[in-house]
């Protein structure tokens, strides 16, 4: 089947993750384990074009939802996806472009109905955002804005009660 599989996740005993195939290029998978149960969702980008790259921290699952990010363009851009695990219910579900200027990884996070990430509006550099899984829109966190400590390499967490949100990167907590 699929090789070189990267991203990892688990929803509801099944485990999606990101893998290449000749035919599909790289595309979302899931597995139960066997190999009966482990097959394409959806190939979203037909042909050789990667549709997920597979970075760990690309995809959350909210509400019985994995929510993930689609290449676009070459890799540079992506999209908001989301699936139920099944081919119908494998959809984009914003039309917002997501800039990966300087931003390989996203790192998706999930608090109650909102996921938050690392992204670039091009204006203001890296920040961090949301994306409200049930109205679909995207907002920019401005508190943030322009900050020194606030770089590449800060990412999203949500703590163990998914309560409160925790910024980290090399500097802090």
């Amino acid at each position: 089947r699929g090789s070189d599989p990267l991203g990892f996740i688990e929803m509801n005993g099944i485990v999606y993750l990101s893998a290449y195939t000749p035919q599909y290029s790289r595309e979302l998978w899931r597995t139960d384990g066997t190999d009966s149960g482990t097959y394409i969702v959806k190939d979203i980008n037909s042909g050789t074009t990667h549709s997920v790259n597979g970075y760990r921290g690309n995809s959350v699952v909210v509400n019985d939802r994995l929510y993930f990010r689609v290449q676009e363009e070459g890799g540079r851009f992506g999209k908001i996806w989301q699936t139920d695990g099944t081919t119908a219910g494998t959809i984009q579900v914003s039309n917002e472009i997501i800039d990966r200027d300087r931003v390989n990884t996203f790192y998706f996070s999930a608090l109650k109905d909102e996921i938050f990430f690392r992204g670039s509006d091009r204006v203001n550099g890296i920040e961090l955002w949301s994306f409200n899984t049930l109205s679909r829109n995207f907002t920019s966190q401005g508190v943030l804005n322009n900050s020194s400590t606030f770089s590449a390499d800060t990412k999203p967490y949500y703590s163990k009660t998914k309560e409160k949100l925790i910024l980290m990167n090399n500097n802090f907590l």
